[in-house]
């Protein structure tokens, strides 16, 4: 099992170019383990609005626990694009990679809901699609 751990830990780290390097804990791959499902995607790519490292500050970050730990925010003061839906909201961050406009999407909402809602409707990726200019 600990063999096991290894490969996949290794698996993550070279994937991910050495960000990921303990996907899984020692003890999570035992005699009953039989199957592992990973997936591993680099991102690496230049935001067209570049963001102030001096505006980064520490704040809460709410675990599903119910915790909190202190984690570097970045922040902007820069109109963003912003969808609203019933449950949750999507901010999304476009980056220069050539001319296919491609986004970055960071749904605000509790996972259960956007979950729900996926599980409701198909029309869900439509609706996320479209998008509105809101200021920050």
């Amino acid at each position: 099992a600990l063999e096991v751990t290894k490969e996949v830990n290794l698996w993550a780290e070279n994937e991910t170019n050495g960000l990921i390097k303990n996907l899984l804990p020692p003890e999570s791959v035992d005699s009953l383990t039989r199957f592992i499902f990973a997936n591993a995607l680099y991102f690496k790519g230049e935001w067209e609005e570049e963001f102030d490292t001096s505006d980064t500050k520490d704040y809460d970050f709410h675990l599903l626990s119910g915790n909190s730990v202190k984690v570097p925010f970045m922040s902007s003061s820069n109109d963003q694009f912003i969808s609203v839906f019933d449950g949750f909201k999507v901010l999304r961050f476009p980056y220069k990679q050539g001319e296919d406009e491609r986004q970055f999407s960071i749904y605000f909402f509790g996972r259960r809901s956007l979950i729900h809602q996926i599980q409701k409707t198909m029309i869900f990726i439509f609706l996320v699609a479209t998008q509105s200019r809101f200021p920050s």
